[in-house]
């Protein structure tokens, strides 16, 4: 059964160039553990309280390849 990474922020980015810095530094990550993208900050409508700034959901095979 899968298993799903989701990861909110809330406010949106005060510094472009750390940003890009983090996105760069994700981009060259190798892992062995298998995941796939399922949203990255896509089109957003909150139906209750705050939207957030962003979303990201990934999926993960398991419960433990997302824990490892």
């Amino acid at each position: 059964m899968p298993a799903y990474l989701i990861v909110l922020r809330e406010e949106p980015i005060r510094d472009a160039d750390a940003y890009a810095e983090y996105q760069r530094r994700t981009r060259e990550m190798t892992t062995s553990h298998p995941l796939i993208p399922r949203v990255i900050y896509g089109h957003m409508t909150a139906l209750e309280g705050n939207q957030p700034d962003g979303v990201i959901m990934l999926e993960f095979p398991s419960v433990a390849a997302a824990e490892a």
